[in-house]
């Protein structure tokens, strides 16, 4: 699901399926950015869950923006501990972000020069991931990745244009 297209929405919910149509994860998403603690202590962005058990993944929050002023969020695991960060990667590559694991391991989204068309690579260039088709979106993940980081970052990515 592309949340770009429901940014007119303030919260919801959304339904990641696999290719048969099954529900594999659930995520809410809020488009209010930058609440104070004293109106909202559990200020998640995104929150993403297992469609099957119910179990949490992980959630973005609001981190302190980059220094260059753009929007970034704190990712946390399913026990609510700091995971990394998501934010956008270096001026010179406009459009893409990056998640950086607190163990020092980075994920890079960006969009390729085809129309809707979108990669994940770990920071040697290895492909984790891609969206094959834009309607309905649909995202290849590769084998012995963590479907769930990636689902969360592409999502992740998509708000974080909308704030921008």
């Amino acid at each position: 699901p592309d949340l770009v297209a429901r940014v007119a929405e303030t919260r919801g919910r959304i339904s990641i399926s696999d290719t048969s149509g099954v529900p594999v994860f659930h995520c809410t998403f809020n488009t209010l950015r930058g609440l104070p603690p004293q109106k909202d202590q559990d200020h998640v962005r995104l929150r993403l869950w297992s469609a099957i058990d119910g179990l949490v993944f992980g959630c973005c929050r609001d981190a302190r923006d980059t220094p260059t002023g753009q929007p970034a969020y704190n990712i946390f695991n399913h026990a609510d501990m700091p995971f990394g960060v998501l934010r956008p990667t270096t001026p010179d590559k406009l459009g893409a972000y990056s998640i950086v694991t607190c163990s020092g391991r980075e994920i890079i989204f960006y969009k390729t020069n085809e129309v809707g068309i979108q990669r994940a690579e770990d920071e040697t260039g290895q492909l984790l991931a891609m969206v094959i088709t834009s309607s309905p979106r649909c995202i290849r993940i590769g084998p012995e990745v963590d479907a769930g980081l990636v689902t969360l970052g592409m999502l992740g990515t998509g708000l974080l244009e909308s704030d921008a």
